[in-house]
């Protein structure tokens, strides 16, 4: 093998000329090109480009004839390759299977690669990789010959689809998409995705294509089981029958369309029958949990309190803007939560669980001490109770029952710096109050709001005869104008 091209000081500067050519009619097209971030993570770029489609007998090929052009490890040289390459896409229509083949020289025989049933979900999802098609994208001259690559994703399609026709016996649907010359990827990269499903599972629905997350994390309990599904299609079972006779355990109509509907319906299916028998509250959790696939908290939310009650909880966020949000932001807390039972002891309201989570959080990370309250200011007074927080827990509870910072004041109350006293109604806070040598700092009612804009006079009377039997002078302004 010849130096065609000697290492040049600048890498990114030495040019290579990329050019397509028609099969059908022989035009082409030559421009000089940077090898740049191409040749980063291959051992060969294709110099010239010649794209066809073949067919023969229940076989349909998408074949790519190049010029490599070689380098070494070190990037000291760039070859040409002395002979010219050859990948395949064969479709196999009568067998239901898809086969990568790759050889050097046109005398040399195929080495064929049979794409595993297992991996199609993957491939209809990301696309082949590490092929030389995923070089034909936005940065090739793939967009100067558009109408000859629009032409030939055409012909596989038209061609593969009639074959899979032919043995199936039914319309092959939602196979057209197109091309995307500017793109990352293979410029026909939707349309070959979209075959190789439909060769393994011809009625297989469309969104398993377009599904944009990653399935094993949000189908961490039915991916591998539904990567099998199809084996069986390829054998010849239909895809909802073989994603029933896997993955349901009790089939029903509304299960039925939900699953070709979206195939993340399966998840939710799974979650919805190991939490009841009932159902038509399965048919209802799996419309509520599909959208929040991946949150174990859903899962034991209604494995230690409803169904009823979770579809509450659910219900509560459904028309709202950001309703993804605030549930995502419930799980994640409950993720955090190291004694996960200690939430389920609780006789929480859906309407509370964020608020409720978030708190319990906060407690596991923040250490309860003892705060040693002397009693001294602790008082009963025309049925108010005015009490004295004794640990940094229910230091933060009374914060967050008032919406106030009082919770941060753990450290200042520990070290006898200031005391906090809670004037409380039938065991509910009404205000929060600080005080520092005999003086009222702060007198807060809920919301940091002062106790003197408030309308009940019965609770200005408490705390103005707590101040008098306690000996307590007003210094935050918070009880007189």
């Amino acid at each position: 093998m010849a130096a065609v091209f000697e290492y040049a000081n600048n890498f990114y500067m030495t040019d290579l000329s990329y050019r397509y050519t028609c099969p059908h009619c022989g035009r082409g097209h030559t421009d000089d090109r940077t090898v740049g971030n191409l040749t980063q993570t291959r051992s060969a770029v294709p110099l010239d480009v010649e794209l066809w489609v073949k067919e023969y007998k229940d076989f349909v090929d998408l074949n790519i004839k190049y010029t490599a052009v070689m380098y070494n490890d070190g990037y000291d040289d760039l070859f040409k390759g002395l002979q010219p390459r050859f990948e395949t896409i064969r479709f196999d229509c009568k067998h239901r299977r898809v086969i990568r083949r790759f050889k050097i020289g046109a005398r040399s025989r195929f080495i064929d690669t049979p794409i595993d049933a297992a991996d199609v979900p993957t491939i209809a999802r990301v696309g082949l990789s590490q092929t030389i098609f995923s070089t034909l994208n936005g940065e090739s001259n793939a967009g100067k010959h558009r109408r000859e690559c629009q032409a030939v994703m055409s012909a596989l399609r038209k061609a593969v689809v009639s074959r899979l026709e032919k043995y199936a016996g039914y319309p092959i649907k939602y196979t057209h998409h197109a091309i995307n010359t500017r793109g990352t990827q293979f410029f026909g990269d939707d349309v070959l995705r979209r075959l190789i499903l439909k060769t393994y599972a011809p009625d297989a629905p469309l969104n398993v294509v377009d599904t944009k997350l990653r399935n094993n994390t949000i189908m961490p309990h039915t991916w591998e089981t539904y990567r099998a599904v199809f084996y069986d299609t390829q054998k010849g079972k239909s895809y909802i029958d073989a994603v029933e006779d896997k993955l349901v355990k009790q089939p029903s109509k509304a299960k039925r369309v939900a699953i070709m509907r979206d195939a993340r319906y399966i998840e939710a299916i799974h979650i919805a029958e190991g939490l009841t028998d009932n159902k038509d509250y399965q048919d209802a959790l799996m419309e509520a949990i599909r959208p929040y696939l991946g949150m174990e908290y859903l899962a034991d939310y209604v494995a230690n309190k409803s169904p009823r009650n979770a579809l509450q909880f659910l219900a509560r966020y459904e028309y709202q803007r950001e309703a993804w949000r605030m549930i995502a932001d419930t799980a994640r807390s409950y993720e955090d939560i190291i004694d996960k039972e200690a939430v389920w002891r609780q006789k929480i309201k859906p309407a509370d669980m964020h608020d409720v989570l978030a708190k319990i959080v906060r407690k596991e990370r923040d250490k309860d001490i003892p705060l040693n309250p002397d009693g001294e200011l602790e008082a009963h007074i025309n049925g108010y109770d005015f009490i004295m927080p004794k640990t940094s827990h229910e230091l933060i509870d009374l914060g967050e029952a008032m919406r106030n910072c009082v919770g941060s004041y753990k450290k200042r109350v520990a070290q006898g710096k200031c005391a906090i006293v809670a004037c409380t109604k039938d065991g509910k806070p009404v205000v929060c109050i600080e005080i520092q040598h005999g003086l009222i700092m702060q007198a807060k009612l809920f919301d940091n709001k002062s106790v003197r804009s408030s309308a009940s006079e019965e609770v200005k009377s408490a705390i103005y005869q707590y101040m008098d039997v306690k000996g307590l002078r007003d210094m935050s302004g918070d009880l007189r104008s």
